[in-house]
């Protein structure tokens, strides 16, 4: 599914393309107190579309219908080794905007990069 949409959706067939532009912003290389190093900050822009064919929605009765998901936002993410980990964390915010519904809303971004070695 495209990003700030919820995977609880079914649909016979889906469909997704996306774009992704990511630059670095910062290279602090920064230690706090041996609790983090902070290696890296991002930016990023992303776009994402899918089209489903027979999505069942909960607020339609009516049975299966072909519908378009797009999603474009926003986020700030940072490369930190927490408390002397070998593998990095990712830690940021993420702002998303559903074209749709018209709806806006942010999340959080985490997650460790286990193919580091």
């Amino acid at each position: 599914m495209p990003r700030g949409f919820e995977n609880l959706l079914y649909a016979v067939q889906l469909r997704r393309i996306s774009a992704d532009y990511v630059l670095p912003i910062w290279y602090p290389d920064l230690n706090v107190w041996k609790a983090a190093y902070f290696k890296r900050v991002r930016g990023g822009l992303f776009m994402d579309h899918a089209f489903g064919k027979e999505v069942y929605l909960e607020d339609h009765s009516d049975g299966p219908v072909n519908w378009h998901y797009t999603s474009m936002g926003a986020e700030l993410t940072t490369d930190v080794h927490l408390a002397h980990l070998i593998f990095p964390v990712n830690l940021g915010i993420r702002y998303i905007y559903q074209l749709e519904n018209k709806i806006s809303k942010t999340e959080l971004v985490f997650s460790i990069d286990l193919d580091q070695f």
